[in-house]
């Protein structure tokens, strides 16, 4: 007698299938070892790597950031060098602010059943609590000095960031990047021995300044990267990533404003000092252009990553300094050397994204394709971005996933 056929096993895509010996499919089995998580980006590879995306996420950021910065130092100015609140508060305000209005958006977007679905994920609370502080530290910093100064001074954590891109993530730096970033940290020094102690509050701070800057450039450097590689590795919507990392960071500086308010013995806010109108409307202005910045923020580091970040915050530091010069001529002036430092860098930002030393015609060639961009209005430009983009990505997904199956 034939022995009974015991059954084959045979692989398919999705599962392992059981067939006995006639061929009928007795059972579908699911694969007893779990498949690993697929990390799509972790090497936090650009998700789009035009110029027109490049000049269209910079070109917006530097007019929020501006506007931003200069109706924060204006609500100090215009109150006789006092906040009208305490600082912790307009950070807090601010965060709240932001979670509003994401929890706005999504329902929008997908109604009150998407909201709920949301799901709460630890990884965000890091960004969130690493913004909190940094924000913190920034406000208080603004006692010592002014606006362009400490964005200058906290330069220093670009070649934080460049290193764990090289050591961690592997990615691969051209020798002209890497001289690029020298250029950055040589303005930096300039600017450090070129008058830096005539901008600073005329008494002995800047020891202190000093050590801020150090800790916030770690501080910074640890959330940009949990945040990047949060935005480019998780497979949620994007305005819900946005909604969680807001979410938290109204916890985060929440708890940091209460211990604030309690530590102070009467728990009084400072008085008002100005004019309440003019006051509480670059309260409002704040409100809103932090929101838009921190959105502005966070497509940058999910579409490009945190270098363009970082020297995109340079390039608004030169607008900045013209800003604060105009509107605060007693808490800031624009020397020589200070511009030289801006223009150091200008040029550091075009040598790092062309990968090669540049020319001077390179420089003036690339800033008139900017005004061409700009001139061309915003709905074709963006057209034009958004197509681009599209296509850019489409490749580098495609590239990417070919190389994740063949590290497999």
């Amino acid at each position: 007698m034939d022995k009974p056929n015991s059954g084959t096993v045979e692989p398919i895509a999705n599962g392992t299938t059981l067939r006995d010996g006639m061929g009928t499919v007795v059972e579908v089995l699911e694969p007893i070892l779990p498949l690993q998580p697929v990390i799509k980006n972790k090497h936090l590879h650009r998700e789009s790597s035009d110029c027109s995306s490049l000049m269209f996420y910079s070109l917006v950021f530097v007019v929020l950031d501006v506007c931003n910065q200069v109706c924060l130092y204006g609500m100090k100015y215009m109150n006789r060098n006092v906040y009208p609140v305490p600082q912790t508060s307009v950070v807090f305000m601010t965060e709240c602010f932001k979670f509003v209005s994401f929890i706005v958006i999504v329902t929008w977007t997908k109604g009150f059943t998407g909201l709920r679905s949301v799901s709460p994920s630890i990884g965000y609370a890091v960004p969130s609590i690493c913004y909190a502080v940094n924000n913190n530290i920034y406000l208080y910093a603004l006692r010592f000095t002014t606006p362009p100064v400490w964005n200058v001074l906290a330069q220093s954590r670009l070649i934080l960031t460049a290193l764990t891109y090289t050591f961690v993530f592997k990615r691969t730096m051209a020798v002209a990047q890497w001289f690029a970033i020298s250029l950055i940290l040589f303005g930096v020094v300039i600017l450090n021995f070129s008058g830096l102690h005539g901008l600073i509050a005329r008494t002995q701070s800047l020891p202190m300044l000093c050590y801020l800057v150090i800790l916030s450039s770690f501080i910074a450097v640890v959330g940009n990267f949990t945040m990047e590689y949060m935005f480019k590795n998780d497979q949620r919507d994007f305005n819900e990533m946005q909604l969680l990392v807001y979410g938290y960071g109204a916890v985060a500086t929440g708890m940091l404003w209460g211990v604030e308010w309690y530590a102070e013995n009467d728990h009084v806010t400072p008085t008002l000092k100005g004019d309440p109108s003019v006051v509480y409307f670059l309260m409002c202005c704040t409100l809103v252009l932090g929101c838009a910045s921190g959105i502005a923020v966070a497509s940058i580091i999910k579409k490009l990553d945190n270098i363009v970040k970082i020297y995109t915050q340079s390039l608004s530091n030169i607008f900045t300094s013209v800003a604060c010069a105009i509107c605060f001529p007693n808490h800031f002036r624009l020397t020589w050397m200070f511009l030289v430092c801006m223009l150091i860098i200008t040029v550091a930002i075009t040598i790092y994204e062309s990968h090669q030393i540049v020319s001077f015609a390179d420089i003036l060639k690339n800033v008139t394709h900017a005004i061409d961009f700009v001139k061309s209005g915003p709905r074709k430009g963006r057209r034009r971005f958004m197509s681009e983009s599209v296509d850019v990505a489409r490749e580098e997904r495609s590239r990417r996933r070919t190389a994740s199956l063949t590290e497999v």
